[in-house]
């Protein structure tokens, strides 16, 4: 017996941040990392293209300043949306093979030999970019996924 799943998935949206809270709203009141301010050039030059990832990152980060710096006034929140980035896709593949044996014939019991395969042709799932401009990292990628595991199984049924 043979069987198997194949899935494909659109990435994952995200947001660009400071990395840091809004320090004029005073303790006790975080809504979490302010967004950047977006400077007008494409964010998303090379986000498609999985060869220039490790040399410059996921996504432009020339694209984003702080809203905490000038020339931007203090108090301002940033201007990129929220998840207005999509991460990378991932396309998986499992499979599953089985085999039963006869055991023990007068018992009608019987042996099966299972493996099961999980990313089988083992493409990389990368996680989303670093987000953080806090970050050293800030728009690379530095995760993924499991790579391909298998699995061995031996089952009696009696």
């Amino acid at each position: 017996m043979v069987s198997g799943i194949v899935g494909y998935s659109s990435g994952t949206p995200f947001s660009v941040t400071t990395g840091s809270a809004a320090p004029w709203l005073g303790a006790g009141r975080d809504i979490g990392s302010l967004r950047l301010n977006l400077t007008g050039t494409n964010p998303c030059a090379g986000c498609a293209s999985r060869d220039s990832w490790a040399r410059t990152g996921y996504f432009n980060t020339a694209a984003y300043g702080s809203p905490l710096l000038a020339p931007y006034t203090y108090g301002t929140f940033g201007n990129s949306g929220r998840n207005s980035l999509v991460g990378p896709s991932s396309f998986n593949t499992d499979m599953s093979v089985a085999k039963n044996f006869p055991f023990l014939p007068r018992e009608k019991a019987k042996i099966q030999f299972r493996a099961d395969i999980f990313n089988l042709f083992n493409r990389v799932p990368f996680n989303n970019p670093t987000t953080s401009l806090a970050s050293s990292v800030f728009g690379k990628i530095t995760s993924a996924g499991a790579a391909r595991q298998v699995q061995l199984a031996l089952r009696v049924s009696f």
